[in-house]
């Protein structure tokens, strides 16, 4: 887990092409595109005055009955949901002006057990259907509210084909690609989550909330005398991020392809571009030439995902090799037919 930095979407270097001896130059592309609506929660129908006005935050829908809480510090700070001091304890945002909150479980002293045992559910929407078999990566940022003295690890994260979800029963709509392991206790920083895996397919939405069985709870009571009923373990939630990446995880996937080719043939309507995904920490060269063997382009990357883009290049037979300070090795050509 990390602790305050964020990954950003970065604009690569400017690419410099060789063509007869002239040096162009052309801008760099945008590499990363976040496929969760309104990631941060900054988008509203109007601004929440109270707790349990989570259906207020547009593009996030309600996976159970129980009504997960919208903090803002934009409303009047005697709210019960105002940022940083609120019902839960003393929270500042990590940017913008609006976080999430939801209980993840609870327990009662004279049962000696949860009452509610699932309640809170937080649910996302995606701008698109997940690829089966693409890998990505999902993160997002978490912070143990004061108040939320209970500590345990109930807390999931599954993705699901649509908006809709059994909490109790959760397999027939998706599947989990996240547990908390061991029971938060960071009560002061807000903490970043992160997780790779493989599409299945046509995935839509995902959840976040309780989906461990009851066994499965790793829970640590706290039995505060200044507590009558019972405790909960409350969870702060905010900036969320879904990108593709075949090489942020290499340690679960380290097989991936790293180059891939798209547009071959390529026109001056759709022109072929070139992606290489790079493992974290890693270099790589990629060198194009022409058919006479001429050096025409060569860039030098360093960000994960990299774009070349065969856009105004003239009529013939390209060959190109990318080469990485990790032993990554990859030959091709491209075919410009009416540039």
């Amino acid at each position: 887990m990390e602790l305050k930095n964020f990954r950003s979407c970065h604009w690569s270097e400017p690419l410099i092409l060789f063509f007869l001896g002239v040096i162009l130059l052309s801008p760099g592309h945008s590499f990363c595109q976040n496929l969760i609506k309104n990631p941060s929660c900054e988008e509203y129908f109007s601004i929440p005055n109270n707790l349990a006005q989570y259906p207020l935050c547009k593009d996030w829908w309600k996976p159970n009955i129980w009504t997960t809480d919208y903090f803002s510090s934009l409303t009047n700070e005697s709210n019960n949901n105002y940022i940083p001091q609120n019902s839960f304890g003393l929270q500042n945002n990590i940017n913008g002006n609006f976080y999430l909150g939801i209980v993840t479980f609870d327990w009662f002293y004279a049962l000696n057990n949860c009452f509610y045992c699932r309640s809170d559910y937080a649910g996302g929407q995606l701008i698109k259907k997940l690829e089966k078999g693409s890998i990505y990566e999902f993160e997002f940022w978490m912070s143990k509210a004061d108040k939320g003295i209970l500590k345990s690890n109930a807390i999931d994260l599954i993705l699901t084909y649509d908006t809709i979800v059994d909490v109790n029963n959760y397999e027939p709509y998706g599947y989990k690609i996240w547990s908390e392991q061991d029971p938060m206790t960071d009560t002061i920083n807000w903490v970043k989550i992160s997780t790779c895996f493989k599409a299945r397919g046509n995935e839509k939405a995902f959840v976040i909330g309780n989906f461990h069985e009851l066994e499965e709870i790793v829970k640590i009571v706290a039995y505060d005398t200044t507590v009558t009923d019972g405790e909960i373990d409350y969870r702060y939630l905010d900036n969320f991020s879904l990108i593709e990446c075949p090489t942020c995880c290499p340690e679960l996937f380290s097989e991936e392809q790293q180059v891939y080719v798209t547009s071959n043939p390529s026109t001056s309507t759709n022109p072929a571009q070139i992606t290489v995904w790079l493992y974290p920490n890693t270099e790589a060269i990629l060198e194009v030439y022409d058919s006479a063997g001429r050096l025409v382009a060569r860039h030098k990357y360093t960000e994960l995902m990299n774009t070349f883009s065969f856009e105004n290049f003239a009529e013939g037979m390209y060959h190109f090799t990318v080469q990485g300070n990790d032993g990554l090795k990859e030959t091709g050509k491209v075919v410009v037919i009416d540039n």
